[in-house]
């Protein structure tokens, strides 16, 4: 499972009134269900509340490839 790791990006105030908040990732949960978590950042620096498909995509592909 990818897992943003930044979250040093404000929600814009449209998100935060309609009431949207960050997914918080939770090491302890993960591990308790046996998932593996990669931690990358994948923020949309222009809209903080998307994921940039280009580095969503490369880090999927570096993971395949390593594997």
């Amino acid at each position: 499972m990818v897992v943003n790791s930044n979250n040093n990006f404000p929600l814009p105030s449209s998100a935060q009134t309609a009431g949207i908040k960050r997914v918080v990732y939770d090491p302890a949960t993960v591990n308790q269900r046996s998932i593996h978590a990669v931690l990358v950042d994948v923020v949309n620096p222009r809209i903080s509340t998307h994921h940039d498909p280009d580095k969503l995509a490369r880090a999927i592909m570096k993971k395949i490839w390593r594997s």
